[in-house]
């Protein structure tokens, strides 16, 4: 079997099917040129934009109500753009978005420890000592990037996000920890520009000088990665960090009052200057406690930032090729616990997809009445993975190689596309 590494697989390159996917095809007796083909042109997403709510949102209070039960809670559940589906009333814009929305209400996972469960979240597997998962942002940016863009192709709002793994700090996430302003130090302070000029060129002999007295893959990356940040300190692209210069409608629609807002403005931006993976973070959803009050002021945050960046990815007709995915580490306990709150809860929670080819206006399984339990179409982290895949054209059985010889899958090799997600 042919392995593709990070070294030498380009993503133009029909190889992206990947060399498990045409055995498959051809132990199936297909004719696995036709299979390429086919799996080409499912590709439609060129961009992905993950918002990330840390902690674990109450699908409950939010996507998976369930109104005048006794795991229901205080909210009431309000109609959609889209007959027959409910969310929470703390949601009326994206409720307007629903047509372009696809609710996945039956995830299912075994990790309720926030750090195991973010990082199977992140990457699609579970930890392990013995290897280091690339994180989605990365196998994204590897897939789609371009090394030589003048921004990063994995940029992290808000906060951190998980790691390149094996795929090394080339793929590493640039962190913008103040949504809306411009990166720090991106700027040489007190220094003019052929001042810092000549600097770089410094840097560039000592660079060359060590290079050829050792051969190294880490001192290759090290290289690539200062000179990343060059190209980001040079480029005008830049601007689009700075949200200060946004229109009046942009301000009222994203509510830029809230970081979270203002990281779903510069998300839009990021993908209309070409960065192929944005992530935004929104935390304080781990409830134990006031979960009705918290909930509340959250989706004060998220519903018109959220229903912002569908609407105006579809008016500027970028949706179909631009990938959104919201969802946190795990969901809430049904039952309210004694202080109001609700605990972690990864059996049974929901994640929601728009853009990217997804078919919006739909709900995805479903859970109890008391939602306990999925009692329809179960999915696996590994299925939602897969399907991010396939959303990109990417074979979810297409193997990378780590530094030491390993195979490693896009996702994990008994991972199933949603189907209906497409249909």
């Amino acid at each position: 079997m042919t392995m593709d590494t990070p070294e030498h697989l380009s993503r133009k390159d029909f190889l992206k099917v990947g060399a498990g996917g045409i055995v498959g095809v051809i132990m199936a007796g297909t004719n696995p040129v036709m299979a390429m083909r086919k799996i080409a042109a499912q590709q439609r997403a060129k961009a992905c934009i993950l918002l990330w709510m840390g902690g674990g949102p109450s699908q409950l209070d939010t996507f998976d109500p369930k109104p005048d039960t006794m795991n229901g809670g205080m909210f009431k559940a309000i109609r959609t753009a889209t007959k027959g589906i409910r969310i929470s009333e703390h949601l009326p814009k994206l409720a307007e978005q629903m047509r372009e929305l696809a609710i996945i209400r039956s995830m299912t996972s075994r990790e309720g420890n926030h750090d195991r469960a973010s990082y199977l979240l992140h990457t699609g597997y579970t930890p392990q000592a013995t290897v280091q998962y690339a994180s989605l942002g990365s196998m994204i940016s590897f897939e789609m990037g371009d090394l030589n863009a003048e921004l990063p192709s994995f940029i992290s709002i808000n906060g951190s996000s998980a790691g390149p793994g094996f795929l090394g700090p080339q793929y590493r996430p640039l962190v913008i920890g103040n949504a809306g302003q411009m990166p720090g130090n991106i700027k040489p302070y007190g220094i003019n520009e052929i001042r810092q000029y000549k600097r770089w060129r410094l840097l560039d002999r000592f660079e060359d000088s060590f290079d050829k007295r050792r051969d190294s893959s880490a001192i290759v990356a090290h290289r690539d990665v200062y000179e990343k940040a060059q190209r980001l300190m040079e480029s005008k692209l830049t601007k689009v960090f700075d949200v200060s210069n946004a229109g009046s409608k942009q301000v009222r629609r994203y509510k830029l009052d809230n970081y979270f807002g203002r990281g779903c403005l510069v998300a839009k931006r990021l993908i209309e200057v070409g960065v192929p993976f944005v992530e935004v973070q929104l935390g304080g959803w781990d409830t134990h406690s006031d979960v009705f009050n918290s909930v509340s002021g959250l989706s004060s945050q998220l519903d018109p930032a959220f229903a912002a960046l569908v609407e105006e990815l579809r008016s500027d007709g970028m949706l179909d090729e631009t990938l959104v995915v919201w969802m946190g580490e795990f969901g809430r306990t049904p039952r309210i616990n004694e202080r109001g709150g609700r605990d972690h809860f990864p059996g049974a929670w929901s994640v929601v997809m728009a853009g990217g080819g997804v078919s919006g206006g739909q709900v995805i399984g479903s859970t109890s009445d008391d939602g306990m339990e999925v009692t329809d179409n179960p999915v696996q982290v590994q299925d939602l993975f897969a399907s991010i895949g396939q959303s990109f054209g990417i074979d979810p059985k297409k193997e990378l190689v780590t530094p030491e010889g390993r195979p490693i899958a896009f996702a994990k090799k008994d991972a199933k596309v949603i189907d209906q997600l497409f249909g």
